[in-house]
């Protein structure tokens, strides 16, 4: 891992960021920092062009929220409400 990728575990490590994070989303961690193909391929897919990343994806795919440097749990949690928020919404409205 990078480390900065790293330093992000300790935010993932927070209390409230892991319940805001477990209870709307799958989390799924990836480590890319070897060159190989299949690395080469989920960066460009993901436009990870530097580390880290972390993305929050709808069940479509759609990013929705993109962070691209270490933040702070409190920052990570400003990211989050608004995007958990968002997703909700999508899912009422997708809903029969």
């Amino acid at each position: 891992w990078c480390v900065p990728c790293e330093e992000l575990e300790l935010t993932f490590g927070d209390d409230d960021v892991f319940d805001a994070i477990t209870k709307n989303f799958v989390p799924l961690k990836f480590d890319v920092t070897a060159d190989n193909e299949t690395n080469d391929g989920l960066r460009k897919k993901y436009k990870a062009v530097s580390l880290p990343v972390v993305l929050f994806v709808d069940t479509d795919g759609k990013v929705l929220s993109r962070i691209t440097k270490v933040i702070e749990p409190d920052q990570m949690l400003r990211i989050l409400r608004p995007v958990i928020k968002d997703l909700r919404a999508s899912q009422r409205a997708q809903s029969p």
